[in-house]
Formats: structure tokens, C-alpha cells, sequence
């Protein structure tokens, strides 16, 4: 690069800099000058807990706001990306480049015996001392990119493993694999004590119990997955007491079209383990139509349960319903709630519900311009980027509205917190912050930068995450004009 090149891009990153600081500054000029008020502009802030005593919140608040990270950072071991599971000490993911030679190099020919043949190599790793033994193939599939995915069901002894499934991906760049699986005790019996058919009438009996049951009609008998209750040995991780490793049967019911129930028996005593309805009935997901804060009609997913709905929408591909216990802790939601401008000691977080779905108190119609903005945005980077949720792995995006100052005030201000996006209701510079699609493409972008990049919230780095924010939120809003932000908040 010339002397004169190398001056000119200075000058360049020296005036962008410049201009985003003073845009800054711009914005802030326009807040009040109240000490005590948050009046901090559209930006990422890492809110920590107040001072003051916690102890009248709810546990709802705790789960929506601590974030407890589920796996350990990568760590790099013989030229591999290893993280691990901080539950299991297992590895959860592992990335290999592909070196100039190796076995897998015929893997477009057989895929089968490259996937076995990576896991082979990821064996001490893995701790797994045969591959071939303790996983069986369950399908494979070759993407647009000539990557090739093999999933595989862990197996002990020939049965498998409820819930332990892992992926091996095998590319021209290099291979991966990732999943969770389970070290099995090598002195567990796999000879059950009880029979299928026995271990499906325990089940059936403790149906009855709380399902009123009839035979199906032949119609019906043609809409459900399974006609009689189907019974396959597995190995179920009992959680009652401890955890410990059971040989059961893992019973499929449908004892109607609208209902399908899962049980796990266990095949030496015949206790029931647990059971899950698989299938909802009356609840379940709905649409919504209602008008957001800028008079636009606008069309919502919400949940239904019982006669209640609220605020929670699990259309998207991201959703884990297995994983997911409703309507508190979704896995791969998108959540609205309402902080009700509660703050210190008295703070707590609730749903956003209705007893008829419809959406028109004032708090509603802001809640749904919070989670009609936060499934816009969810699209746009899914659509554009290929990025699943803010951390890119489907993690469950949360909105909070009527968030106030730290007095109870009004809040001129929206911010990410690491965590969640919350939206205050305007006081002398703003209205309620939740109007603004780009206000929340802004700060969901924060998280974004937070789980890719991670910038720093200072200096040079700060001002390019704020930058970032701001053009990504502007192209997340589809009806913004001349690169304005926040121009639907501002008084």
C-alpha cells in the first residue's frame, strides 16, 4: 500500500468515527438533562442487578433475565474447535479442517464409512471406544452445498438411548460433529424383566385414569400415527430421585386424533417413569390481528392455554417443543412481556395475556408492536443472513415492555441487555420505544454483535457496534426513508 493509500484510508476510518460519535452526541443533545433518568440514546447497555434487595421478585423474572450459558467456549486441541457440554464434560460440538490426507477422503462415495471413520478419529475425544458399536445411522441427507449430514441415534448394547442423538457433517472443508450423548455405566442389565405387552397395559392403566377413552372409529384409526400402543425398549435417564440410567419401555398412546402420550415404563419393576402428552389439544399456537402503536394492522402468533392466550409465538423453524416447558421457558420462542413499570424491590415481570385474543389495552397494543417488530426482525436475518434467532443457534428472543427508569420514571430509552430487549415508554424525548421496528432491528443487532463478533462497548469498537446497529436496524425496517433511526420514537 503507498504512503498516500495508507493516509487516505486513515482520513476515511478517522471521519467515519468522527461522524458516528457526533451523530451520538446529536441524539443525546435532545434528552433532558435529569441526572437521576436514564437517558442513555438506542443502544446496547449491560444492565447489572440493582442494589437493592431482590427478594420481592418473581421466580418468572429469574427465568426470563439470568442467563446461564449451557456449554464451555471452544477450546482448540490438535488443530480441532472443541466445545464441551458443562453438564456432561462431553463434547457438544467439534470442528475438524481437512487435512491433505486422510481417511475420509472418499466421503461423496460412502458416506456411511466416513461418518464412522471421522467418529474413529474422534474417539479418545469422545471417550467412546467403538463408534460402530455405540451409534447406528438413522438418516443422511446431501444439502445444496455437497455437504453430506449423518444422523445417528447412540446405542448401549444394541438399545438406544432416549433422547442421545448426534450429527456428523462431512464437507469438502472439513467435518464436524455435534449432539448430545451419554456415558452408560458398563454394568447395566439390558434383559428386560417385564414384557412389552405388560409394560403397555401399566401404561394404559395410568392413562385412564386421567383420559376418558373410547374405541376408535376406522376413520380415526386411519388419522393417527399408531392404531394400538406401540412398546420399544430404550434407555431412559430416570431424574426423580438422582439421575441414573433405566432400562424401559418407551410407549407410544393415541388414544384419540387430538392426543398422543408418551410413557417410559420401566422394564424390571413396571414403575411409571414419566409420561408427556406429545400432541396439544386445545392449546396450542394461534393468530392474532391488532393495531400497534402506529396505527398499522398488524397479524401476531400467540398461544392459547385454555381459555387464556398470551404473548408467545413457536411458528418458527427455531422452536424446540420437547425442550420447552410453556409458556415461561419456550426454547426457541419469541417472548413478549410486561415489566408493568415495576422497578427496585417491588420489580416483577409478567405475561402480556387476553381472555379473548384480541389485543387493545395500552399495554397490549405496545406489547404488540414489541413482538410483531421482534418476529420482523427474526425474518430478516433467517431470510438475508441465514441466521437462526440472535445467537444463531435458535436461542428464544425476549421483549420486555413498560420497562421505567430506575426511579420508576419514564424511560427515554431502549436497550439490550445481554440477555433481553427492553423497551420504556418514552418520557421528555421519546414515546413508548416499542413503535419502532428499527428501534428493535437496532437492538436485537446488539445481540447479534454480542454472540459474532463481540465488540466492546468502548472506544472505536463501540462506535462500530452502535454503526452496525444502526444500519441493520434501518434495513430491517421496511418502510424506512433517507437512513433514519428512530424517527417513529421521537417526539
Amino acid at each position: 500500500m503507498t504512503g498516500f493509500l495508507k493516509t487516505a484510508v486513515a482520513v476515511c476510518l478517522a471521519f467515519a468515527l468522527n461522524q458516528s460519535l457526533l451523530a451520538q452526541q446529536t441524539f443525546d443533545s435532545k434528552k433532558h438533562e435529569r441526572t437521576n433518568v436514564n437517558a442513555a440514546p438506542l443502544r446496547a447497555k449491560v444492565v447489572p442487578p440493582p442494589s437493592k434487595s431482590s427478594a420481592g421478585r418473581s421466580l418468572l423474572n429469574k427465568r426470563y433475565l439470568t442467563q446461564q450459558p449451557q456449554w464451555t467456549t471452544p477450546q482448540l486441541q490438535n488443530g480441532m474447535k472443541i466445545e464441551y457440554s458443562q453438564a456432561t464434560g462431553l463434547p457438544v460440538f467439534i470442528r475438524s479442517p481437512r487435512g491433505a490426507v486422510n481417511g475420509r477422503s472418499g466421503w461423496q462415495r460412502d458416506a456411511r464409512v466416513a461418518a464412522f471413520s471421522y467418529l474413529g478419529e474422534l474417539k479418545g475425544v469422545l471417550k467412546v471406544e467403538d463408534p460402530q458399536r455405540d451409534f447406528s445411522i438413522r438418516s443422511l441427507r446431501t444439502d445444496n452445498s455437497n455437504r453430506t449430514h449423518v444422523r445417528m441415534l447412540q446405542l448401549y448394547k444394541g438399545v438406544p438411548v432416549y433422547g442421545s442423538e448426534v450429527m456428523v457433517h462431512l464437507g469438502l472443508d472439513g467435518d464436524s460433529f455435534n449432539g448430545q450423548y451419554r456415558l452408560i455405566r458398563e454394568d447395566l442389565d439390558v434383559q428386560a424383566g417385564l414384557s412389552a405387552a405388560s409394560a403397555i397395559q401399566r401404561a394404559n392403566a395410568h392413562l385412564n385414569k386421567s383420559v376418558n377413552r373410547r374405541a376408535l372409529s376406522a376413520f380415526e384409526k386411519q388419522l393417527v400415527e399408531h392404531e394400538e400402543p406401540l412398546a420399544a425398549l430404550c434407555i431412559y435417564q430416570d431424574r426423580s430421585v438422582v439421575k441414573s440410567d433405566v432400562l424401559a419401555y418407551h410407549i407410544t398412546i393415541c388414544p384419540s386424533i387430538s392426543e398422543r402420550w408418551e410413557y417410559f415404563i420401566d422394564a424390571t419393576t413396571g414403575a411409571v417413569l414419566h409420561q408427556f402428552k406429545s400432541v396439544c389439544a386445545a392449546d396450542g399456537p394461534r393468530t392474532a390481528t391488532g393495531t400497534d402503536l402506529n396505527g398499522v394492522t398488524r397479524t401476531i402468533h400467540t398461544y392459547q392455554l385454555g381459555t387464556s392466550y398470551v404473548m408467545l409465538d413457536v411458528s418458527r423453524s427455531m422452536y424446540k417443543a420437547t425442550q420447552s416447558t410453556l409458556p415461561d421457558a419456550p426454547v426457541g420462542g419469541i417472548l413478549t412481556v410486561d415489566m408493568n413499570n415495576t422497578f427496585g424491590d417491588n420489580q416483577v415481570i409478567r405475561r402480556v395475556s387476553s381472555g379473548n385474543n384480541q389485543w387493545t389495552t395500552s399495554t397490549a397494543v405496545k406489547a404488540l408492536s414489541a413482538h410483531y417488530n421482534a418476529g420482523l426482525a427474526y425474518e430478516y436475518y433467517l431470510t438475508n443472513h441465514g441466521r437462526e434467532s440472535i445467537d444463531g443457534n435458535g436461542g428464544t428472543i425476549i421483549s420486555i415492555v413498560n420497562v421505567p427508569d430506575e426511579d420508576g420514571g419514564g424511560l427515554d430509552n431502549a436497550f439490550w441487555n445481554g440477555k433481553a430487549m427492553f423497551y420504556g415508554n418514552g418520557d421528555v424525548a421519546l414515546t413508548p420505544t416499542s413503535a419502532g421496528v428499527d428501534v428493535a432491528g437496532h437492538e436485537m443487532t446488539h445481540g447479534v454483535v454480542q454472540s459474532t463478533a463481540n465488540l466492546e462497548y468502548q472506544g472505536e469498537s463501540g462506535a462500530i457496534n452502535e454503526s452496525m446497529a444502526d444500519v441493520f436496524g434501518t434495513m430491517i425496517d421496511p418502510d424506512a426513508e433517507w437512513w433514519l433511526v428512530g424517527e417513529s420514537v421521537v417526539r
